[in-house]
């Protein structure tokens, strides 16, 4: 009877759960009829989630369930589309959170309004912020604009481009920031984590800010995993002794991370598909090169998958990586990328010969520049 009745408040509370998640996003649309057809996509963990119904006198209609509010799209291919009209096929991006949502538009989606929805008048009111932003990036693009290849070798002018790329990164920071600590208890605070943040989050930061937010954020699943995160990568900290993992190499041997205790180490996350990475290899390579009879050495982990280890294999041998190699081949869920939280690469960590984190994320003669300071 005990486990009866157990059973029985599991479900009520997984129905109780499903009901609090149910959306329903409506709308019209002019007078459309068949063929016109509307598409609505959004975003669940690990998945896109794709519909599709025939509108009828303008009207739609959409139910489904969410974790958590989502980024989601509509669009509609008309009756008779042709090349850049606005009648064709349009699109119209917003966000669906738990309830009623609904859309309208005399004619094309893409000109639609919202109603019903709080988090899509943060969302607009976040984007009214932003206009200085837009002000910020068409100075840039019209600077950019009449630069050529050779007028790019100018020091004066490459000074020119990294102000204005931190000026405008300075600013969005500024506008999140602001976001945030106004609206603490809007879900879009977690977007703007990751523009306040970047790809490799400073807990002493962080922290502060994620704790700054309503308790019912801090209690959504997005809110649970950040916490979580928040944990993770207090153990990947300056001064933090770096998480012991073993991966294989190419020929299947285990390599453990404390094999090179007694060395400093660049911990190195890469993969052969990585345009970025490829790009940053030569600076690698010269600085192991220089300082690999110095007391260094590196292990770099690739994110390559299942299907490629010869691609990983042939960029290794064609960047001439002559160092130590791991990888389970498991893309974006290599086990040690998920241990050490990584989001972008390349990204890499200096540990000292005691095993203890001492840098992170150098890239180009950062790297040189910090292993001359230290192996004098």
């Amino acid at each position: 009877m005990k486990k009866l009745l157990v059973l029985v408040l599991v479900l009520v509370q997984i129905a109780a759960f499903a009901q609090e998640n149910n959306f329903t996003v409506k709308g019209k649309i002019g007078n459309l009829n068949a063929p016109a057809t509307i598409y609505l996509r959004y975003q669940q963990p690990g998945i896109t989630k794709p519909d599709s119904v025939v509108l009828k006198n303008g009207e739609f209609e959409f139910k489904g369930n969410i974790i958590d509010p989502t980024r989601a799209s509509l669009q509609i291919k008309h009756d008779g589309y042709q090349p850049g009209s606005r009648r064709g096929y349009d699109a119209f991006q917003f966000l669906i959170e738990p309830g009623t949502i609904t859309v309208t538009s005399k004619d094309s989606v893409k000109f639609a309004t919202i109603s019903g929805s709080k988090i899509n008048a943060e969302n607009a009111k976040f984007l009214a912020a932003s206009k200085p932003l837009e002000e910020k990036r068409s100075e840039m693009q019209a600077f950019y604009k009449g630069l050529t290849q050779e007028s790019m070798k100018d020091t004066a002018i490459r000074a020119r481009l990294t102000k204005l790329s931190s000026e405008f990164s300075a600013l969005q920071k500024e506008i999140s920031l602001k976001f945030v600590r106004e609206n603490p208890d809007s879900w879009l605070c977690f977007e703007q984590f990751r523009t306040i943040s970047g790809y490799q989050p400073d807990p002493n930061v962080m922290e502060p800010l994620f704790n700054s937010l309503s308790e019912r954020l801090k209690n959504t699943d997005a809110g649970k995993a950040y916490a979580a995160n928040i944990i993770k990568w207090r153990t990947i900290a300056i001064g933090k002794t770096a998480p012991e993992f073993t991966q294989n190499d190419p020929d299947g041997k285990p390599v453990k991370l404390s094999d090179f205790r007694g060395k400093y180490l660049l911990l190195d996350f890469w993969a052969s598909w990585c345009g970025p990475c490829r790009a940053e290899n030569p600076h690698v390579v010269e600085a192991y090169n220089k300082y690999k009879d110095k007391n260094f050495t590196i292990l770099s982990v690739s994110l390559d998958k299942e299907d490629a280890k010869e691609a990983w294999l042939a960029a290794i041998k064609k960047d001439n990586l002559t160092w130590n190699h791991v990888s389970d081949l498991k893309f974006w869920k290599n086990e040690v990328s998920v241990l050490y939280t990584i989001q972008a690469i390349p990204d890499n960590f200096l540990l000292n010969p005691e095993g203890k984190i001492i840098a992170r994320g150098l890239r180009g003669d950062a790297l040189a520049s910090k292993l001359a300071e230290l192996l004098k």
